[in-house]
């Protein structure tokens, strides 16, 4: 990861081009898998700034959604993905379980406010 954020430091004017929204999405990437996840989020946004067309990064931004709790923004971006490539087996998958793990946030949100005599 260290070479990626030197070149990215290294840019002329430091400005981002499109031709550097690999470099941003693999840089995402390996954040992601360093559990650095706030920084993936800011990456995986920069790269899809300049190609909002990318299945691979909404997938990615999706997954780190996931890793962070937050299953709603993931079922965003997977959607998102499968829009873009309806065969992504990855975005597929996890999107079947981004929308459990919603379904039993709202199910705990229900349990909770019955017992609290919200519903009758």
């Amino acid at each position: 990861a260290g070479w990626l954020s030197r070149a990215l430091e290294l840019l002329p004017g430091g400005k981002v081009t499109q031709a550097w929204e690999a470099t941003l999405a693999n840089l995402a990437h390996v954040m992601r898998k360093k559990q650095r996840y706030t920084r993936a989020l800011q990456l995986y946004q920069q790269a899809l700034s300049l190609n909002p067309h990318n299945a691979g990064c909404h997938a990615g931004l999706a997954y780190t959604h996931q890793l962070m709790g937050g299953s709603g923004a993931a079922v965003e971006h997977y959607h998102k993905a499968l829009a873009l490539r309806p065969d992504d087996a990855f975005a597929s998958e996890m999107l079947g379980l981004a929308l459990q793990e919603e379904c039993a946030l709202f199910g705990a949100e229900l349990d909770a406010a019955e017992q609290a005599g919200g519903f009758t």
